[in-house]
């Protein structure tokens, strides 16, 4: 399971998801993650976005890519979405300071 939040600029919610992705790589469920919240975000019209993330290799994936090109799918289809925004920013932080997001991935799969 995937999860995330996305926020307004000053912290109001907007909506949480979470969706089950199947079978793959720590790293690909973390850009997973990131893809279906850019993707929720474009669609619901927005031009601008902070990427607020807990996990240091994908940030870095992410940070990589614009200085070389990616070997992983994930990353340049969160790089060809990136491409279509007014500006955007990503950032690493903390897992202790994501657990919204972390209980949110995880919701679904409680309840089975």
């Amino acid at each position: 399971m995937i999860g995330g939040v996305l926020r307004e600029r000053y912290d109001g919610w907007i909506i949480g998801y979470n969706r089950c992705v199947g079978i793959c790589s720590v790293l690909d469920f973390e850009l997973w993650g990131i893809l279906e919240g850019l993707t929720i975000a474009m669609d619901r019209g927005f031009d601008r976005v902070l990427i607020v993330f807990d996990s240091h290799e994908a940030v870095q994936a992410i940070q990589g890519s614009a200085t070389k090109v990616s070997n992983s799918a994930l990353v340049r289809r969160i790089n060809l979405r990136m491409a279509k925004l007014m500006e955007w920013s990503i950032l690493h932080i903390s897992r202790d300071f994501n657990k919204e997001v972390d209980s949110l991935a995880k919701m679904d799969v409680d309840n089975k």
